[in-house]
């Protein structure tokens, strides 16, 4: 499977850690459009699809326990249908059928997410499956639905991580930065325990050690992969948009240890990083 449009290599492999096969297929997929209908290329896709998402659906398992639309049977009957149709090929009757029944199921699944996370996963699939179809309108309608749930989900993240992941977003695009300059020193004088870094509230050295905290660096590092592979897939469909990759920098030590020997200039032992 070449690694078309991505240059293999530690960079590469950063950016879409266990995805970056999908990532490559993709894109040697959609360089075929309009009309590709045949050939390795689509069997390639659906492979590596359904390959990737075995230990994918077990990760996201390990992340949230509440994964119900990757534990109910219709997302199981999806994958199962993906994989019918990845062993018949593009020119047998049974082809259209299949792909259909992975359609039907991928819907039903996305009313049982629990979850931005969840829901941009169950978005991306029915992306490829629209791909497969060669229905790009669909297609491109529902990766951006996924592009939409995997903002909300890193969101979500920095919330629960923030006073120990600096956002390198643009400030527009950080929801949680609403105050200006003058308000956030106010308020930092008001209460214990915080401070105003570049107008924005954060809540201090305490926080970075919490457990919950920890592990949403820990969650949010390992759903980044999966976030580009989406961010890579939306500029291959649309024909031209420039991802945006993002990537969480930090220490390899323990967050305890970063407190104790401190941080020089940077308050936050984690930084998420625009590519």
């Amino acid at each position: 499977m070449t690694m078309e449009g991505i240059s293999p290599g530690p960079e590469a492999e950063d950016l879409f850690g266990g995805w970056i096969e999908i990532a490559a297929t993709v894109s040697r997929f959609v360089s075929q459009l309009p009309g590709f209908r045949g050939g390795s290329v689509v069997t390639d896709l659906l492979a590596a699809l359904t390959d990737t998402q075995v230990g994918q659906a077990a990760l996201l398992k390990s992340i949230k326990a509440d994964t119900a639309a990757l534990r109910k049977k219709p997302f199981k009957v999806a994958l199962q249908s993906l994989e019918d149709a990845r062993r018949v090929g593009p020119d047998h009757p049974s082809w259209d059928t299949f792909l259909r029944r992975a359609e039907d199921n991928f819907v039903e699944a996305g009313t049982l997410v629990s979850g931005s996370q969840e829901k941009a996963f169950v978005e991306f699939d029915l992306a490829i499956v629209y791909l497969a179809m060669g229905d790009e309108v669909n297609s491109r309608h529902h990766i951006e639905q996924s592009v939409q749930c995997a903002d909300r989900a890193v969101n979500e993240y920095m919330q629960i991580g923030r006073g120990a992941i600096t956002d390198g977003r643009p400030r527009e695009e950080i929801p949680e930065f609403k105050m200006t300059a003058t308000a956030g020193v106010f308020l930092a004088g008001a209460i214990g325990g915080m401070w105003v870094t570049g107008g924005a509230l954060n809540w201090g050295y305490a926080k970075a050690l919490t457990p919950q905290c920890r592990k949403a660096c820990h969650e949010l590092k390992g759903f980044l992969g999966f976030y580009n592979l989406i961010q890579r897939t939306a500029s291959s469909v649309s024909g031209g948009a420039q991802p945006r990759y993002l990537t969480l920098d930090g220490p390899d030590r323990p967050l305890t240890r970063g407190l104790l020997s401190g941080w020089s200039d940077e308050s936050d032992p984690y930084w998420l990083r625009v590519h």
